[in-house]
């Protein structure tokens, strides 16, 4: 039983390794890919963002493709405001 415990928590640690987040680098946000957090800096074409999931902060590029939730609902860039949690996607 202990046996068995203990694979079980190894495979668990091993497992949630493979899911951590990569690290952008603070880099340019990556057309196609997602992440949610916190803004940091606004301007009229990009949003800095801090991951919840940690990292790096990341630039996001805004485009007529991208896409911005706050609270499960879409919202226009100009209604964000520094400290609100995001989660923009390019479409």
């Amino acid at each position: 039983m202990k046996r068995g415990l203990l694979f079980a928590a190894m495979l668990g640690c091993f497992a949630t390794s493979f899911a951590q987040p990569q690290d952008r680098g603070g880099s340019n946000f990556p057309p196609g890919e997602t992440v949610v957090g916190k803004v940091t800096s606004i301007s009229k074409d990009s949003l800095v963002v801090n991951p919840l999931a940690g990292g790096n902060p990341v630039t996001v590029k805004i485009a007529d493709s991208t896409r911005i939730s706050k609270d499960h609902q879409p919202v226009k860039l100009d209604a964000i405001i520094t400290g609100d949690v995001v989660l923009p996607e390019d479409s």
